[in-house]
């Protein structure tokens, strides 16, 4: 598989997975596709490995139909995509791709040390750092230390995180994307290396903690959290704290002002769980692009797996409502159609035609 990926020979990597696929266990599928995803430093933007994932997760659910044509829809972006070390910003003005690319075979030593340690705090620091190299150094150390791969990488996904909580509102709304994907692909990873904890997926890790370095400039000035504000916890009732964060979806640039609310929503130990039904409703009553909602499933999968931290699920959750924020509101067609769609079910007369008048 990886000489197909390498190649780019789309017809020898389908049939190397669908082979797999109609022989071996789904564990063994996903090492393989995996692998297939970090042949490439950060593939596809960073798409790759989140399309993987969703492919397992249905696969899953679909149990023993699992070896129809789901399997070759990833074949077009492993063998066709682009990596990272095909860039110019990971040559210059700092080598990048040349580290990352060996890094796979220092990985098996480093692995062979199973452990439980948490990620030291000078580790964390670096990935929002200006030194990706020494943050390379720092993660394979820690790795070498003890520290679970999954461990690592979820400190990864939270940096991610933090990018969209602190980023500068002096940039264009477009800028979002970035780390957007980079949020999006570090969770895929956590997810991956959960799934397989093998050096062939785990240097996408170092893949993801890379793209976090590469969003820097987008935190100068690095916007505060509402903490850090002063925001303190909600006053008000809980269902008035998550009206007034729909009201302020209603209009335009209240980024900072929609992160507050849900900071002090959080900060008064309100319930998570309708935190997690009210974002998804100012989310999908807008007309947004599935990136939206990718980065919404990541934050609550990123909010269990942080379950233990207040603040690290706060300032997660900040990130998401302030992307959501950016981009509000739409013109909520999509709204409309779904209206629609639901009174066609229900047999619903769509629109009422005037008598015509006799007199």
């Amino acid at each position: 598989m990886r000489q197909w990926v390498n190649t780019r020979h789309a017809d020898g990597a389908e049939r190397t997975l669908l082979t797999t696929v109609q022989t071996s266990a789904l564990a063994d599928v996903a090492d393989l596709i995996f692998t297939a995803a970090t042949q490439r430093l950060y593939a596809d933007g960073g798409h790759l490995m989140e399309d993987c994932n969703k492919t397992l997760q249905i696969a899953g659910l679909m149990g023993q139909e699992r070896d129809s044509g789901l399997f070759p829809l990833l074949i077009a972006r492993s063998t066709g995509g682009r990596g990272a070390e095909e860039t110019t910003d990971w040559h210059h003005p700092v080598a990048l791709a040349e580290p990352l690319l060996g890094i796979e075979e220092e990985l098996e030593p480093l692995l062979a040390r199973p452990g439980e340690s948490d990620v030291p705090g000078y580790v964390v620091d670096l990935f929002s750092g200006d030194d990706p190299l020494a943050t390379i150094d720092a993660m394979k150390q820690v790795l070498s230390d003890g520290t679970c791969p999954a461990k690592l990488v979820r400190a990864v996904a939270f940096a991610a995180g933090s990018r969209l909580a602190r980023f500068a509102t002096s940039n264009e709304v477009t800028d979002w994307f970035n780390p957007q994907h980079t949020f999006i692909h570090a969770n895929a990873v956590y997810l991956a290396v959960q799934r397989a904890p093998i050096p062939s997926v785990v240097r996408g890790v170092f893949h993801g903690a890379v793209a976090v370095y590469m969003d820097r400039f987008l935190n100068v000035p690095a916007a505060r959290l509402p903490r850090e504000r002063g925001v303190g916890p909600s006053k008000t009732a809980q269902s008035e704290t998550l009206a007034a964060f729909h009201d302020l979806l209603d209009q335009r640039a209240n980024i900072d002002d929609a992160a507050s609310v849900i900071s002090g929503y959080l900060q008064a130990g309100y319930d998570i769980d309708a935190l997690v039904d009210g974002i998804p409703l100012a989310t999908v009553r807008e007309d947004l692009g599935f990136h939206s909602l990718q980065v919404l499933e990541v934050a609550v999968c990123q909010c269990v797996a942080w379950a233990d931290e207040a603040e690290h699920k706060e300032t997660i959750l900040v990130g998401v409502v302030r992307n959501l924020a950016a981009h509000c509101p739409t013109r909520r067609a999509g709204q409309q159609t779904a209206r629609i769609a639901l009174k066609l079910q229900r047999g619903e007369r769509i629109f009422e035609e005037e008598e015509a008048s006799t007199g």
